[in-house]
Order: C-alpha cells, then structure tokens, then sequence
C-alpha cells in the first residue's frame, strides 16, 4: 500500500494543531476570495469559484480540514481556538459579500439575508466535508461540495 503525504493522513488529535495552521488556512482563504472575487458572472459564479478552490485546499490538506471542519469538543489552548474561528469567519465574510452582491444586482432574492446565507454557505463547506469523511475520502470533495452549493443557490436565487 502506498504511502500518504503528511497532509492527506488525518490527524490523531486535532487540538495539536499549532496555532501556524489557522494563520496559513486563513491567508488562503482571502487568497481563494481575491481570485474568486475577479470573476465575471455574478455572484453565483463568484461562490462557486470561491468554493472550488477552498474544496481543492481542503482536498490537498486534509489535516488543516480536519482541523477547521471536525475538532474536538475542547481545543488546545483558547489562542488556537480564536484563530480557528478567525479562519471560519473569514470564510463567512467572504460568502457574505458575494450574497449581499447578488442581492444588490437582483441575482438573489431580496428577502434574502446575507449573513444567514453565509451560515448556510459554510454548513454546505462543513456538510460536504462529512460526507466525504464518512464516506472514506473517496470520490471528489468539490464535486460534492458543488452539489450542495447549487441546492443553496437555488433556495436564494430569483
């Protein structure tokens, strides 16, 4: 059998995730919402392109999705914790404004609330991780996260 990078093998004991983890899986969140935020055709092709990329990071690294996506109850020490949600609300803040875009250019309905459909927008993240886990990390991680992300869409779109 051949053997896994570090970053595909999970983690024993998520709460030993140095503090560097969250700091880095944060830069990488506003660098996938940088990219993503360039693109043309509205706010569903900017989420989408959003959570493609983050779904391939996660996809490459499946400890820090372990980490963000499947901690334990308790953490290491409170610092870690912070910086985990830092890292969790940078994803919503992005997702927000992309919602909060396409309500403004009609793409979203106007009873829609931007930051509701973030939370809705990362529990489609955390879902499509599960799945995959439980599934035994097979098949691909953004094809399912996608799937989701197209019943999400269509629950909000006009």
């Amino acid at each position: 059998m051949p053997k896994r990078s570090p970053a595909k093998v999970p983690l024993k004991d998520p709460r030993a995730v140095p503090l560097k983890v969250f700091v880095e899986a944060r830069k990488a969140v506003r660098s996938q919402w940088a990219r993503a935020e360039k693109r043309n055709g509205g706010a569903r092709a900017v989420l989408t392109a959003f959570l493609a990329a983050h779904f391939e990071f996660l996809n490459a690294d499946a400890r820090t999705a372990q980490a963000l996506y499947d901690p334990p109850p308790e953490t290491a020490n409170e610092r870690t914790r912070l910086e985990r949600l830092k890292t969790i609300r940078a994803l919503m803040n992005a997702a927000e404004k992309a919602v909060a875009a396409g309500k403004r250019g009609k793409a979203v309905r106007g009873d829609v609330d931007p930051a509701m459909a973030a939370v809705h927008f990362l529990g489609a993240i955390q879902m499509a991780w599960t799945f995959w886990t439980i599934g035994g990390r097979r098949g691909d991680l953004t094809d399912a996260g996608l799937r989701l992300f197209d019943q999400l869409w269509d629950g909000i779109s006009v």
